[in-house]
């Protein structure tokens, strides 16, 4: 193969207790030393990982996962005229479902123009008319031993989990001091198990600093920076410090609550609502949920992306993209004279917004660079109080209430009228009755399971602060947008961003170099590039 190939690495792993060995850091080591060695093109952009995603079950070729969007890309000829190399471990990173399975897969991607090399044989399955048969059959022998020895997993993994749910049926279950959670002390003799007063604290101030709009990362840098000592047993993870994974799992770990899940039988799941001490309160585990479902995928260091109030908000209105912040001269520079004398000079910084599809000229022909400082100014000095008043009844709470009672309402017909069937069939009523009562249990199940999800999307909604706690919020913190402290200024941008989050639907960045600021679906504000409103509209 030629050295001006374009290389993709591709890294994979099946399960959240794999990434806590840093198998994707691995992976991706590993691929680009043998990239380097084959002279071939590569950037970080073309680094594909799916993280938690089974090969057994072909969860990392579903919509969403990484190689599904590879697969996309080569069926559509985008490789076709540009030499490609796919590079995995081996093969079972790309497939565990079976001989088939993954030969087809190769062999797509041979046909459509992308070359696939395995680092730990360094073996190339070549593209086009190179494709030799004995790939294909070594192909189908990897693939079927990687399917049998996923099989032989799973079914141990069955069996194990059969006799658990059973020990739980017949309460022999004993508990596994092991998966007790790093804030729960457990006395080896009694076996009791007590909050850690001091990891409680810190668990909560991390849910706390999340809530409060600051990202992981910073809240990571923060814990590292004061060094924190990690709840890590291992000497080598505790050399690491905290790290952005472990977050992630604690603010969605419901062990925070004292939860704990045991599997599913033929009834539904087992789980333990009171198993551990409960060390976060709900509202506030239901707060951090809501931030993490409201989260945009912006990217960018956080002190990058915490300059724009507007990230995850502002949008091409063209082609839905989010738009980029862009800051373009320095601060300061500084001059140094014969006499050795330094002198500071404050110079002009202009930031904009634009459409990155447009600046990367791909799929957008939207190319205006709206100036940054007067729509902020706009939205904090002019509609933050306008807003906030007209948001003062949370519509969507409402709405899920309304939903809930009519749900309600439906059910409760549809057990009346299997009461009423229940004494027929007590009093020797036909056969069909007994059907009949059957599929009425079944619709009666659906609008349970109906109620209990809106309830609770609802109890997430609530947790969410009111407008106009978010604007006053927001009204207090606007001094510190500005601070000469970088720590300070970062994390009230931060803050700034997630309640603007919750009171903007978003900002469309037009191609007049104008915007359109999103209230709600039914209210908007329009503004020039310098800050003025041109029109308005509010439908009832």
């Amino acid at each position: 193969m030629e050295a001006h190939i374009q290389a993709w690495i591709y890294c994979r792993f099946s399960t959240d207790k794999q990434a806590d060995g840093y198998s994707i850091e691995r992976q991706l080591t590993y691929g680009r030393d043998y990239v380097e060695r084959m002279g071939w093109d590569h950037s970080v952009d073309r680094e594909l990982k799916d993280e938690g995603r089974s090969a057994f079950h072909g969860g990392n070729r579903l919509e969403g996962a990484a190689l599904h969007e590879f697969e996309a890309k080569a069926r559509s000829g985008a490789f076709k005229d540009t030499p490609t190399v796919l590079c995995v471990e081996n093969i079972d990173r790309l497939s565990r479902q079976g001989a088939k399975a993954a030969a087809q897969l190769i062999w797509m991607l041979n046909e459509n123009g992308v070359s696939v090399a395995t680092w730990h044989d360094s073996h190339v399955y070549k593209a086009g008319d190179d494709t030799d048969m004995m790939d294909l059959f070594s192909i189908i022998i990897k693939g079927q031993l990687a399917h049998e020895e996923s099989l032989k997993k799973s079914k141990r993994s069955n069996a194990n989990w059969a006799k658990k749910r059973e020990e739980i049926r017949t309460t022999s279950h004993k508990e596994v001091i092991t998966g007790t959670p790093a804030w729960i002390d457990v006395d080896p003799v009694t076996k009791m198990m007590t909050l850690n007063e001091y990891r409680v604290s810190l668990l909560n101030e991390i849910f706390d600093l999340y809530v409060s709009g600051l990202g992981v990362t910073k809240i990571v840098k923060q814990l590292n920076g004061r060094n924190e000592p990690t709840w890590c047993v291992s000497y080598r993870d505790n050399k690491r410090g905290w790290g952005e994974t472990y977050i992630h799992k604690l603010l969605q770990w419901r062990a925070c609550l004292g939860e704990k899940y045991e599997g599913r039988d033929d009834t539904g799941e087992l789980l333990n609502a009171h198993y551990f001490p409960q060390a976060v309160n709900a509202d506030k585990f239901n707060q951090a949920q809501s931030v993490r479902a409201g989260k945009a995928r912006s990217g960018g260091p956080t002190r990058f992306t915490a300059n724009n109030l507007l990230s995850g908000i502002a949008k091409c209105e063209e082609c839905g993209s989010p738009v980029r912040f862009i800051r373009k001269g320095a601060d300061t520079s500084q001059y140094v004279t014969k006499s050795g004398e330094v002198r500071t000079y404050h110079r002009k910084v202009t930031s904009y917004l634009q459409c990155d599809g447009a600046r990367r000229k791909h799929d957008c022909t939207n190319s205006t660079q709206l100036p940054y400082e007067p729509l902020e100014k706009t939205i904090l000095e002019g509609l933050l109080p306008s807003i906030v008043q007209q948001k003062t009844v949370n519509h969507t709470v409402v709405g899920m209430r309304q939903q809930i009672a009519e749900m309600e309402r439906l059910r409760a017909a549809s057990q009346g009228k299997l009461d009423n069937i229940v004494s027929a069939i007590e009093a020797g009523g036909a056969l069909t009755f007994i059907q009949r009562a059957g599929e009425l249990e079944k619709v009666i199940a659906e609008q349970t399971e109906q109620i209990d999800s809106l309830v609770k999307k609802l109890a997430l909604e609530e947790s969410k602060p009111s407008s106009a706690d978010d604007g006053e919020m927001i009204m207090s913190l606007q001094t510190k947008l500005t601070s000469s402290d970088e720590d300070e200024r970062i994390a009230t941008r931060c803050q700034v961003n997630a309640a603007l989050k919750r009171l903007i639907n978003r900002v469309d960045v037009e191609a007049t170099n104008t915007a359109r600021i999103w209230i709600s679906d039914k209210e908007w504000y329009w503004f020039d590039a310098d800050g003025v409103m041109l029109e308005a509209e509010q439908r009832i």
